[in-house]
């Protein structure tokens, strides 16, 4: 049986993903409520120029609004990964949008 921890998310098992969500959205919040809304807004990398294809802006040049929001994406991220197991990781280690 798992325990309560503010050091550790809860972990995604098989047949507790409604359970899991829930302790998971109330874990982030608690971390940073900040991290949570970033989640919400679906964070993409800032791209300068999408025509004929995308071209991403450089991260030198990223604005402090726009460094907070991809570390937010970051810190969302890394709570999600180590609330999964190795089965639900082995599906989703390309991700890169906590959303």
């Amino acid at each position: 049986m798992e325990r309560s921890s503010i050091t550790r998310p809860p972990m995604l098992e098989s047949g507790n993903y409604p359970y899991w969500k829930t302790r998971m959205k109330a874990y982030i919040k608690f971390v940073d409520e900040k991290t949570y809304h970033f989640i919400h807004s679906s964070w993409q990398a800032h791209i300068v120029d999408s025509k004929p294809r995308k071209v991403f802006k450089p991260k030198f040049k990223w604005t402090t609004k726009e460094d907070r929001v991809s570390s937010a994406n970051s810190k969302a991220l890394y709570l999600i990964f180590y609330g999964i197991d190795l089965q639900e990781y082995k599906r989703v280690p390309k991700c890169t949008v906590a959303k």
